[in-house]
């Protein structure tokens, strides 16, 4: 692998790519990857470095030092908190009517809830 590859990706700000490039030539060398397959898998490591990286800006931005789930909440603190509907809505997985879907909700690459989405679907009449 030429050295300057490295060095001209993290030039190009592809910081993502330099570093998983030795994972990515190994494997497309131990099974047969064409052309595209390899430049999508590299491609998709380099998007997926950014948004990690972003997510931990916007972490220290809030100035939220521990990320905590929802199987770390304390639900005995206050029984009145509805645990199933949050639950679902912390896996996203209420099906929504497309009376009421708004744009970014329906990505399926992106689980972050749009701040204009609303929260709770708008039930029937």
């Amino acid at each position: 692998m030429n050295p300057q590859l490295s060095v001209q990706l993290r030039h190009l700000r592809l910081s993502g790519m330099a570093q998983a490039l030795p994972v990515r030539v190994e494997q497309a060398q131990s099974a047969p990857l064409g052309y595209a397959e390899f430049l999508e898998l590299l491609v998709e490591d380099e998007l997926t470095r950014r948004a990690d990286r972003l997510f931990a800006r916007r972490l220290k931005a809030a100035g939220i030092v521990q990320v905590k789930t929802l199987s770390d909440f304390d639900w005995k603190f206050n029984p009145k908190i509805p645990r199933a509907k949050l639950v679902e809505l912390g896996t996203a997985s209420t099906p929504m009517s497309s009376s009421s879907a708004h744009p970014a909700s329906a990505r399926a690459t992106s689980p972050r809830l749009s701040p204009s989405a609303p929260s709770v679907p708008a039930s029937a009449p």
